[in-house]
């Protein structure tokens, strides 16, 4: 059987083929063949389609035949992708999106009345409500067509490696020409939706400017006036029969525990439980519609004469309590959806009816539990319709104060407004800010308790710093304060003052320090993963500054022979100051656990030595009254009593002259960065200039020989 669907393709060919040739056959398209394909046959559907009204009856009739040709096990598959094609194909023609007609925007009208103003604004919601629906439906379709369009993708590349004139490549090619019609009625729809989308965007743009004009062209009357008092008194009636009856009933809806399982007393429990929420939101819903009264009442006085004084104060007084009322309500609604949408839950997964019952309580627990689950689902309505009401009351309350406004802002009244807002913004802020974020060990940590945290970490920083400039300069104005002392007195109240201010930052987020043995077991915890090598070099700046046997000024020499100035001796590391000028930072622990040179630990002097030389022969005695003498004229040569004057001292034997030393000692705070050059200096002047004369290296060259040929010449 799979062999005769190639032969009658290949016969209708023929027969095509015949009837094209025949000069009084009517011009028909040929019938799209599946098992055959070409990268275009959707658009030569597509035009044969809308050329001859029953190109698809014919389509589908060729196909029916093709699939009667086909093996038993095939024609079954075959027959579920027809019926495919057929429904997809019937949805190209009758799309499932209708397109939305273009409404017709009324005339801005000179005036509006109050009750006109509500009806734009309900009209306004609708066309938001639409947009938003619309908007959905767009996106949802744009990620089904994005989905078929990779499904077709991979259809194309499998029927190019598929087998010519085979069953499965038939089979693949209706499962292409589905997949391509439902793409193609998808993205009609999607094109309808766009176009949807747009009419109903412009629709809410042309009804917003209409609100906006009508918010500002506001008339009343008299009558209307008398009409919204009466409509007030009966709301305020309603409001008081709706607290009376939710004074009677269960208030306990938002700390109650769900339902949790089928015990006749939960389940009644549980319903007065849910006839208490809806109490609660059938007097929420009363007081909204009474502050909607309230305020079509009083923007109608508003627009039907100018106020008085106590008026104007009445208004702000009570636009400024509905106002938080309204907030305050937002943000309880919010809270009552949520609980709603979990009792329902729960009350759907407790599935009583599934539980055996004695045969007298079963028609009991039935309806119990259908009245339980009605009852939620009837209170989840009731908060929609809550949240309309609200959005209502929030509406008029921003057309009143619009309206209003301009009067107050020419009042002296504006200025408590003015301070109401900005103490009414901050409440909000504090509440925001004390919601939990976390907990630190028992003690909620909110915003505030981090905000709280960083002002004390700056504070101690700035205090801090703070007090070290004040001791500095404080030192700086008295002698005889010696700079060493000073810094390190700085050094320790700045880490004792960071010491105090991180505890109490940490202690005012909920950590407690009460017991040393965990903080410190904490500590060592800390220490053993990477931070040992800090505490160590802070340990030991400590041990450094308590010491004292390295200093701010003192001339220090490292094992690796760098000399320098302490500059300073900070928490890790003490910073040297070549004679370069190259600031050195040295880790603290390196200068305690190492060799380190003070060249000013218990003075500040030193002794130098010159070495020098001098031709033999010359007199010892000159050369040593010359060089002394002249170093004494040196202001870097320190000339005290206890300490010995310059001398020069013979130190050896040279291959070139004797060998002598100048010592002198010297003021290493007053001494200069270049004195050993200083001293050199002054003995080649001193020798020079009395011709004293310096030995340099000289070498004798003796000839034992020379060649035959050259003492010939030369004779």
């Amino acid at each position: 059987m799979r062999f005769f669907l190639p032969l009658y393709l290949i016969f209708s060919l023929a027969l095509g083929s015949l009837a094209a040739n025949d000069p009084e056959a009517s011009p028909r398209t040929e019938i799209l063949d599946p098992a055959n394909l070409s990268s275009k046959w959707w658009d030569d559907f597509e035009r044969a389609n809308n050329a001859q009204p029953s190109y698809g009856e014919d389509f589908f009739t060729t196909l029916k035949k093709q699939i009667g040709n086909l093996s038993p096990e095939n024609q079954e598959e075959a027959q579920k992708l027809l019926e495919s094609i057929k429904n997809h194909f019937q949805n190209l023609k009758e799309t499932a999106v209708k397109a939305k007609p273009t409404e017709i925007a009324a005339p801005i009208a000179s005036t509006y009345s109050i009750d006109r103003l509500v009806d734009i604004h309900h009209a306004l919601r609708k066309n938001r409500i639409e947009m938003k629906i619309t908007e959905e439906d767009r996106d949802q379709k744009t990620q089904l067509v994005q989905k078929i369009q990779e499904k077709v993708d991979k259809l194309v590349v499998n029927y190019d490696r598929s087998s010519p004139y085979s069953e499965a490549k038939f089979l693949q090619g209706l499962e292409w020409i589905a997949a391509r019609m439902e793409l193609e009625a998808n993205k009609k729809d999607l094109e309808i939706l766009n176009q949807n989308y747009e009419t109903v965007k412009t629709a809410l743009g042309l009804r917003k400017n209409e609100e906006d004009y009508a918010k500002q062209h506001l008339v009343s009357s008299h009558t209307e006036v008398s009409k919204f008092e009466h409509q007030m008194l009966a709301a305020q009636k309603e409001w008081e029969e709706k607290k009376q009856i939710l004074s009677t009933k269960d208030a306990s809806f938002m700390t109650a525990s769900l339902l949790n399982s089928c015990n006749p007393p939960e389940v009644k429990k549980q319903l007065n439980i849910l006839q208490g929420f809806s109490a609660a939101i059938e007097e929420a819903g009363a007081q909204l519609r009474y502050i909607q009264t309230a305020l079509l009442l009083n923007l109608s006085q508003l627009v039907t004469h100018t106020p008085d004084e106590n008026t104007l104060a009445t208004f702000d007084e009570e636009r400024k309590k509905w106002k938080t009322l309204l907030n305050d309500y937002e943000k309880v609604f919010s809270e009552w959806r949520k609980r709603a949408e979990g009792i329902t839950q729960r009350n759907e997964q407790i599935l009583c009816l599934k539980e055996p019952a004695p045969e007298n309580h079963g028609e009991d627990m039935r309806q119990l539990h259908d009245q339980l689950v009605n009852l939620g689902k009837k209170n989840l309505q009731q908060i929609s319709n809550l949240e309309s009401e609200l959005s209502d009351a929030s509406f008029l309350l921003e057309s009143f104060e619009e309206n209003v406004s301009p009067l107050l802002a020419y009042h002296p009244e504006w200025i408590k407004g003015l301070f109401s807002y900005l103490t009414s913004t901050y409440s909000s802020l504090v509440d925001s800010m004390g919601h939990t974020l976390f907990y630190v060990g028992n003690y909620p940590v909110t915003i505030f308790s981090i905000l709280r945290f960083i002002t004390i970490l700056f504070l101690t920083f700035w205090i801090s710093n703070l007090v070290v400039r004040a001791l500095t300069t404080l030192g700086e104005k008295r002698r005889g304060v010696q700079q060493s002392v000073l810094y390190r007195v700085n050094r320790l109240i700045y880490y004792l003052i960071l010491l105090v201010g991180t505890l109490v930052a940490f202690s005012s987020i909920g950590f407690d320090f009460s017991n040393l043995l965990l903080v410190a077991g904490a500590l060592g915890v800390g220490l053993g993963f990477g931070l040992q090598s800090i505490f160590n070099n802070f340990v030991s700046g400590l041990i450094i500054l308590f010491e004292s046997n390295l200093k701010i000024g003192d001339v220090v020499q490292l094992e690796n022979g760098v000399i320098g100035e302490v500059r300073a001796i900070n928490v890790r590391s003490t910073i040297l100051r070549t004679g370069d000028g190259i600031e050195v930072l040295v880790p603290n622990a390196e200068l305690v656990t190492t060799k380190v040179t003070n060249w000013t630990l218990s003075d500040p002097f030193k002794q130098l030595h010159i070495p020098f030389s001098v031709a033999y022969g010359t007199d010892k005695e000159r050369v040593r009254e010359l060089i002394t003498a002249a170093a004494k004229k040196e202001p870097m040569t320190l000339l005290k009593t206890g300490i010995p004057e310059p001398a020069v001292f013979l130190t050896g034997f040279g291959e070139y002259g004797m060998k002598l030393e100048l010592a002198v000692w010297i003021d290493q705070r007053a001494a200069r960065k270049n004195m050993f050059s200083t001293y050199l200096e002054i003995i080649e002047t001193v020798l020079r200039e009395h011709h004293i004369t310096m030995p340099y290296p000289q070498h004798d060259v003796r000839i034992l020989s020379m060649p035959e040929s050259l003492n010939a010449t030369e004779e």
